[in-house]
């Protein structure tokens, strides 16, 4: 069940990709934002949302996202998908 839910979920969704580039800007704006360790990973997923020009971030933890982007961040649980 959890499979078909996530396949159903990624047709919804773009996929954008970083290049090196982009992720070796990214970690110096990190350094700069004092953003570290597991933070990191979120911090990358945030650039990717301003690189495609996503208008939200659904993510199950909000908290994630504090202070990593000016996006607008919407919790969603997976209940309610």
């Amino acid at each position: 069940m959890q499979h078909e839910w996530c396949k159903t979920l990624s047709l919804h969704l773009d996929f954008v990709k970083l290049s090196a580039s982009d992720v070796l800007v990214a970690l110096k704006n990190a350094r700069k934002r004092l953003v570290r360790g597991g933070r990191i990973h979120d911090y990358l997923h945030a650039v990717a949302a301003e690189k495609g020009l996503a208008t939200k971030i659904l993510t199950l933890d909000k908290y994630d996202f504090d202070d990593l982007t000016s996006h607008e961040v919407e919790v969603v649980c997976k209940r309610s998908l």
